[in-house]
C-alpha cells in the first residue's frame, strides 16, 4: 500500500498528461495505468482486474508515483571505496568514464 499522506491528488489535466504511467487509485487501494483515448473505454485507468473512467477516478483520488532521486556521489563500487578515492575504478564504477582516457592500454615500447 502506498503512503499518500502529505501528497496532493492529481487534477484531471495532470492525469491526462500521464498516459501510460502508473497512478495510485485511493478508492481501490491499488496501482492502475492511465490510458488516454482507449479504444473501448476512452480516458480511463486500467488495473489488474478492473478499470475506471479517468474523470471518476480523479474525483475519488489519484496520486502519481513520487519521483525517485538518486545521490550519484554515493554510487561507487565496494572495491573503489575499500582502496581509496584515488584508486583505479572498476568497469562498473560511475567514476570510470572520467578515467577512460588515462587508463587506456599502453602500446609496448621497445
Amino acid at each position: 500500500m502506498m503512503n499518500i499522506e502529505g501528497m496532493q491528488p492529481l487534477s484531471l489535466e495532470q492525469a491526462q498528461g500521464m498516459d501510460g504511467q502508473p497512478v495510485w487509485y485511493k478508492q481501490m487501494k491499488q496501482w492502475f495505468i492511465v490510458s488516454i483515448n482507449h479504444k473501448i473505454w476512452g480516458d480511463c485507468i486500467i488495473g489488474a482486474n478492473s478499470y475506471a473512467s479517468l474523470e471518476n477516478a480523479v474525483e475519488r483520488g489519484l496520486y502519481a508515483y513520487p519521483p525517485v532521486t538518486i545521490d550519484r556521489e554515493a554510487l561507487n563500487c565496494a572495491g573503489c571505496d575499500y582502496l581509496d578515492r584515488e584508486c583505479v575504478p572498476c568497469a562498473h564504477c560511475i567514476r570510470a568514464a572520467g578515467y577512460a582516457d588515462y587508463y587506456k592500454p599502453q602500446e609496448a615500447s621497445e
